[in-house]
């Protein structure tokens, strides 16, 4: 596996792949909370030769365990179909983690910046990697989770 700066849109131009299914084992998001389907999907190590991007991977990383963290009592990826309650539900922990993570780390996440997207970068990212006890009481997600994120961060990082 290479660690490269190629971004995921030309990753998914060249290897035909959707924008919304992982390039290499070709998951759809419908799929990927489904262990046992993830494990029997084939990796196409054609498209490996492409690698990750360190800096994405870091930022996706704290990106799932957020998202993971605004629905963790529906443990849906899509609130397709839910009712208003439930998407009120979810904004409101939404807005509650946000407020944890900036007492407990003191990053912003998941927050517009004027002419660059959001405040999810990769400094945040690897704050709230950093300290998994922290990220874990802030968001509600597996402390064992964050750590091994962690340490998959800092063994791709340390190889490049």
């Amino acid at each position: 596996m290479l660690m490269t700066m190629v971004d995921t849109k030309v990753i998914n131009n060249l290897t035909d792949s959707s924008s919304q299914s992982c390039y290499v084992c070709g998951a759809k998001p419908s799929q990927m909370n489904k262990l046992g389907i993830c494990q029997k999907l084939s990796i196409r190590e054609e498209n490996l030769k492409y690698g990750i991007s360190p800096l994405h991977f870091k930022i996706k990383c704290l990106e799932i365990c957020l998202k993971i963290s605004y629905k963790l009592q529906y443990q849906k990826t899509s609130l397709r179909g839910a009712t208003a309650q439930e998407k009120k539900e979810v904004e409101d922990r939404k807005t509650r983690v946000q407020k944890k993570l900036w007492e407990e780390l003191g990053i912003k996440v998941d927050m517009v910046v004027q002419g660059t997207g959001t405040s999810n970068t990769g400094n945040t990212a690897r704050r709230f990697l950093k300290d998994p006890k922290k990220s874990a009481k802030a968001t509600g997600v597996d402390e064992k989770f964050i750590e091994r994120l962690g340490t998959i961060n800092e063994v791709c990082v340390n190889e490049t």
